[in-house]
């Protein structure tokens, strides 16, 4: 996940991008980089522009304070539900933060019981995150909550607007699949 630093970062690189592309515009300069038909910086800009959208949907969901757990937390609590036995390595790198930062977030849950960590057998100095029950009655909870809001914001859409909207899901989860970031 990306968090509000990352995203004024995101912003600022996309405005520098923008801008420069707009003088080389002005100035004649044609882009040799970009061989298709599509403007590859404004499909970029509008899949960026996503980001923050969808954080305050999914985020606006979920009541953090009756969970008592921070946005963080929330992620941390996915990915171990996800990935059971993870590394604190691996979660820093799955929530897309600091090894110190994704353990001031693990550390809170441990204490409340919602979280245990074990030392790995075969290297001691590795820690294994797993759920306890009460993590996932917890995460049970949290879903719950979601599913129970997750329709309202729809209900302000026609039903031809949530055909496309469906549409425009589909489309886009099946170009994610298909692009490799790393390429």
């Amino acid at each position: 996940m990306i968090n509000y630093y990352s995203i004024v970062i995101i912003d600022s690189v996309i405005s520098t991008i923008f801008t420069e592309r707009t003088k080389m515009e002005k100035c004649g300069v044609q882009d040799t980089q970009n061989t298709s038909n599509i403007d590859q910086t404004n499909l970029i800009i509008s899949f960026l522009s996503m980001i923050p959208k969808y954080n305050s949907y999914f985020y606006g969901l979920i009541d953090f304070k009756t969970f008592r757990i921070t946005k963080t937390q929330l992620r941390a609590l996915f990915v171990v539900h996800t990935y059971p036995g993870i590394t604190m390595s691996e979660l820093a790198d799955e929530i897309a933060t600091s090894r110190e930062q994704a353990t001031r977030a693990v550390s809170p849950l441990v204490r409340r019981k919602l979280l245990v960590r074990t030392t790995d057998r075969d290297n001691r100095r590795q820690l294994k995150i797993d759920l306890t029950e009460q993590g996932r009655e917890l995460m049970v909870a949290i879903v719950n909550q979601f599913l129970d809001n997750a329709g309202k914001p729809f209900q302000s859409l026609t039903d031809r607007e949530l055909e496309d909207f469906h549409k425009a899901i589909i489309t886009i989860s099946r170009t994610m699949n298909v692009i490799d970031p790393v390429k």
